[in-house]
């Protein structure tokens, strides 16, 4: 039984409806461009919601950790520390100093800023320090005037080396003699050559006091004291200021505490806190020039007993010397 054809006048009744049917969703035809084969065109919601998310979807999506990183805001770097400015100064001593920020949880580190060895949880950047030539001229002036007048009178019987030398000799001596190296006779000069290293030490003790004392009174009486001290007490309130400005303006410290309960180190100083924190302050020209031949910027640790120790930024380097 073969199959017959479909009636040619149900297609010519249903050719205005088929031809009407693509023309209702063919406006993308219209504007010069049609849809891939088999693929279905986006209707108008949908490319809407894809286009612009709504602003409740923005605020549930918080920001990746890369993205909090490089956001503008939080690259920026502190700006330049200027001390003892004077007008029309074109001639700088630069230096870079590492100041410090400590990591709250959930922080991460800012772009362009370093890690230190001593805590996990202090971000460090790199600030430029600057000062006229000729004012730091005459901090090496003023410096090296009461460097010589301090030391004025120290030499060999003001010095701790013979009484050293003498308890060190005997105090080896003593233990060749108990490993049988020395001759046991030896065993009771070793122990003079002992007791004579402490008179030694003790009576270096009482000259050196003098002779500090009598250089301390020297140093008070000449004129260039009054020009030290006045320049040093300007010199440690721009600092502090200075300091102050960084902490507020970029939440960076030039002396911040390791951690609470922490021993060794104390804190971390971008410069030598001593001569500021002394009564009266002083200075050291050093402190303002850069690390030799453009090494790593340097700072320092604080350690519970006062020492101070210097250690190099991995990472950074300093600005030549001009």
């Amino acid at each position: 039984m073969s199959e017959s054809p479909p009636a040619r006048g149900a297609e010519e009744a249903l050719g205005p409806e088929l031809e009407a049917a693509p023309r209702a969703s063919s406006s993308p035809a219209e504007e010069g461009a049609s849809p891939p084969s088999g693929a279905s065109e986006p209707t108008d919601a949908s490319r809407t919601t894809r286009a612009a998310p709504s602003a409740d979807a923005e605020r549930l999506e918080p920001p990746s950790a890369a993205e909090a990183i490089a956001s503008p805001s939080s690259s920026s770097a502190p700006a330049p520390i200027v001390l003892l400015d004077e007008d029309g100064t074109t001639a700088w001593v630069r230096r870079k100093i590492a100041v410090f920020r400590r990591l709250e949880p959930m922080d991460a580190r800012r772009v362009g800023t370093f890690a230190v060895p001593e805590s996990p949880f202090l971000e460090v950047a790199t600030v430029e320090v600057r000062m006229p030539k000729k004012a730091h001229a005459e901090l090496v002036l003023l410096g090296e005037k009461r460097r010589r007048m301090l030391q004025a009178g120290t030499g060999l019987f003001t010095s701790y080396d013979p009484a050293g030398w003498l308890i060190a000799g005997g105090g080896g001596g003593l233990v060749g003699v108990w490993l049988d190296y020395l001759p046991r006779a030896l065993f009771w000069p070793l122990v003079g050559a002992i007791a004579l290293g402490v008179l030694v030490g003790l009576v270096t003790r009482h000259l050196r006091a003098r002779v500090e004392e009598r250089a301390a009174r020297a140093w008070d009486a000449s004129p260039e004291r009054e020009e030290h001290d006045a320049l040093a007490r300007t010199l440690s309130k721009e600092w502090g200021r200075a300091q102050a400005r960084l902490q507020r303006e970029s939440g960076y410290h030039g002396l911040i505490r390791v951690a609470e309960g922490s021993v060794e180190p104390l804190r971390l100083a971008s410069i030598d806190p001593r001569p500021y924190e002394a009564d009266p302050p002083y200075f050291d020209p050093d402190d303002f020039l850069p690390s030799e031949a453009a090494g790593a910027v340097r700072y320092e640790q604080v350690r519970a007993s006062g020492e101070i120790v210097t250690r190099a930024l991995d990472g950074t380097s300093d600005f030549r010397e001009a």
